[in-house]
């Protein structure tokens, strides 16, 4: 996750992730699942196990890649990011912008988790991932869903005198690009890329610090979307064209 970087400016929403998902991470948890239920599509994805990870946040990712099999390397914009993940577990990280990283390509995996709507230029990100990947290679992508239920709410509380604070936890400033299903798919496509696998998710609330009443609507509004299948977050396995 490259955003952490910005894991300063929004610590009191933030800060919890960072302090769960070190040496000291539960196994039932629900972030540490998805990770789980995402690596094992990985499992039967990739051809080989090369594995490099965009935007590491804690490196818990990379680490439980690790215990599969996959021989890990992470790249990460922020130092301070990449020394924790190093000192928590001992992983090699590459610091610097990910698209002029001195990486040596051949991956069969390329991971990006909350990273590419970061990117001031997306399509770069993913033209310089299909260049790091082998030949058949897998790319997982995963960005926030702009067509789906906790965005319409929040647009439609964004329109109500006072509601626009509810607005500041989906549309932060960090978040330079919006991507729905079709935008993202399109986009992939057009890169050169196949999608193998599509799905959506949601984020688990329990990692953020936040009142207890917005907690308690955000859990809801969560819920529905699973329910009608607009949820948060989209999730894309890719592989690499000819």
């Amino acid at each position: 996750m490259e955003a952490s970087v910005m894991r300063g400016e929004l610590q009191g929403e933030t800060a919890a992730m960072f302090d769960a998902y070190g040496r000291g991470y539960d196994a039932a948890d629900p972030v540490v699942r998805g990770f789980e239920r995402h690596l094992t599509r990985l499992d039967t994805l990739a051809n080989g196990r090369r594995l490099l990870d965009v935007g590491i946040g804690t490196g818990l990712f990379l680490h439980l890649a690790r215990t599969r099999g996959f021989e890990v390397t992470g790249v990460e914009l922020c130092p301070d990011v990449a020394v924790k993940a190093q000192r928590e577990f001992d992983l090699p990280v590459h610091v610097g912008e990910f698209t002029s990283a001195a990486l040596p390509g051949g991956y069969d995996v390329i991971t990006m988790g909350d990273v590419l709507e970061h990117s001031r230029d997306p399509r770069a990100f993913l033209v310089h991932a299909r260049e790091l990947l082998a030949p058949g290679g897998v790319l997982f992508v995963a960005v926030p869903n702009h067509r789906s239920l906790p965005f319409m709410t929040v647009d439609l509380l964004g329109r109500i005198p006072g509601g626009g604070g509810f607005a500041d936890r989906l549309y932060v400033p960090y978040h330079l690009t919006y991507f729905t299903p079709t935008s993202l798919g399109r986009l992939v496509a057009e890169v050169g890329f196949d999608v193998l696998h599509r799905e959506q998710e949601s984020p688990h609330a329990g990692r953020y610090r936040m009142n207890p009443l917005v907690r308690l609507g955000l859990v809801s509004v969560l819920a529905a979307s699973r329910l009608v299948g607009l949820e948060a977050r989209l999730a894309l396995f890719v592989r690499r064209g000819p």
